[in-house]
């Protein structure tokens, strides 16, 4: 991450996704360490590739780490739902 003016966005961002009284420094660091990493990003819900299915759901996360194309969100996508612990009413 290059741009330092970036940088402090996405500190800030990070910073705001924690509760009040839940600073957490390290896990900042931690978080921040990982989008240096290749193709990595942290999209939030006024991004453009902000997935726009997920965008309309009630209680959507406000950002999204992505590592690799963020336009794939934007894609056709399937999801399986399950359980590994099914309960009796379950099965």
């Amino acid at each position: 991450m290059a741009d330092t003016a970036r940088q402090g966005d996405l500190v800030r961002w990070l910073q705001r996704l924690c509760g009040p009284g839940e600073r957490d420094p390290e896990g900042i660091a931690r978080d921040h360490a990982w989008l240096d990493g290749p193709n990595r990003s942290l999209l939030t819900e006024q991004d453009p590739p902000y997935p726009p299915q997920l965008a309309a759901v009630a209680g959507m996360p406000p950002a999204l780490f992505v590592e690799g194309d963020p336009a794939a969100l934007s894609r056709p996508q399937v999801a399986i739902v399950g359980s590994r612990a099914a309960t009796a009413a379950g099965r």
